[in-house]
């Protein structure tokens, strides 16, 4: 089940190295990644939190769009916006602190003595905050990270949003949540492949399935059952609300398929030693 399920993450662009402590916060906030000279995935981790939409600026409700509502999106490059928590070159990185991170605001900026360090981003500064009272309503008045828990969840300076197996400017926590009910589904139905061998290997004690035949309808049936019982809760509308289900690629029904028949060939070998060495080791430890 578990190699299914890494199998199937790593498919949709999420290679076991990103899914370490990431588990807790995986369907509330986009993962962020720094990006190696190849192209792979260096240290993730969560950026900002949701915005407070109660407040005015950024934050506020504008119809049915909510700003930054699962990330801010990553200015272009020779782009900037001094008000979100990364430049074109990537996330901030917390080290200056939350707020300067994920609360940049007019008054935030006062309190820096209206210099950031960054020239271009402090002219944009001065001209926003200038339109009062407007200006004073620009930022994320309050907002904190993403992640509530350890500091190695913390997005690092220099992250982009990771999706697709590539770095993105955009956040897609919809994509994300899909790819883990994806794999979760995979997981399920790897079970349902494992119980094949698992059946068929509880058949006899010591006699090989091969001499004992299938000649036991009511197992077919059970077996034929579990099967069609996967396949509708994959494929069947309306499942995937209910119970998190996906339709998944026919090739993700097969990665379970090595592991059952390992099961069947050991099982095999197991009752073959059992036959041929009646009262040693394999007999006594083995047999039930």
């Amino acid at each position: 089940g578990f190699f299914t399920y890494l199998i199937v993450l790593n498919d949709y662009g999420y290679s076991p190295r990103i899914l370490m402590g990431l588990g807790a916060d995986w369907e509330d906030a986009p993962v962020m990644c720094t990006v190696k000279g190849n192209g792979a995935p260096g240290a993730c981790g969560f950026g900002c939190g949701e915005p407070k939409f109660d407040n005015v600026g950024y934050g506020k409700v504008e119809g049915d769009r909510k700003w930054c509502e699962d990330g801010c999106p990553i200015p272009g490059y020779g782009y900037a916006d001094p008000f979100v928590e990364s430049t074109f070159d990537g996330f901030r990185g917390f080290d200056a602190g939350e707020e300067a991170v994920c609360g940049r605001t007019c008054a935030w900026f006062y309190t820096q003595g209206n210099s950031t360090g960054n020239t271009f981003e402090d002219s944009l500064f001065s001209q926003y905050c200038a339109l009062e009272p407007a200006g004073t309503r620009y930022g994320f008045p309050e907002r904190k990270k993403a992640s509530s828990t350890a500091s190695s969840k913390k997005a690092e300076a220099g992250a982009f949003y990771w999706w697709n197996g590539r770095p993105q400017r955009f956040p897609n926590k919809e994509y994300q949540s899909n790819a883990l009910a994806y794999a979760q589904t995979a997981y399920f139905i790897s079970i349902i492949v494992a119980q094949w061998s698992d059946l068929l290997i509880s058949k006899t004690r010591k006699l090989s399935l091969f001499e004992q035949g299938m000649h036991n309808s009511k197992m077919i049936q059970g077996l034929l059952f579990e099967t069609c019982l996967g396949i509708f809760l994959c494929y069947c509308p309306g499942f995937d609300t209910g119970l998190g289900t996906r339709p998944i690629h026919g090739f993700h029904w097969f990665l379970g398929v090595p592991w059952s028949l390992l099961i069947l060939i050991y099982d095999e070998v197991r009752k073959m030693i059992i036959r041929d060495n009646p009262g040693g080791w394999t007999d006594r430890f083995t047999y039930w």
